[in-house]
């Protein structure tokens, strides 16, 4: 579903991904998840809109 730009939403809309694929033998995706759904409850981020959520580095 496209959300028009002038609509900003009170709840907040986290997009995040992964970097390595799930037959990996360390996949991040449930780890990524598991964050994107704790930002997304945190307080200070209703009314944020759409906020993108980006695994840091890990030197591989």
């Amino acid at each position: 579903m496209a959300v028009p730009v002038a609509s900003q939403p009170s709840k907040p809309v986290v997009l995040t991904c992964a970097k390595r694929t799930a037959t990996s033998s360390m996949p991040d995706r449930p780890q990524n998840l598991c964050n994107a759904a704790a930002v997304a409850h945190r307080h200070c981020c209703y009314g944020a809109g759409v906020i993108y959520l980006k695994q840091r580095q890990t030197g591989e």
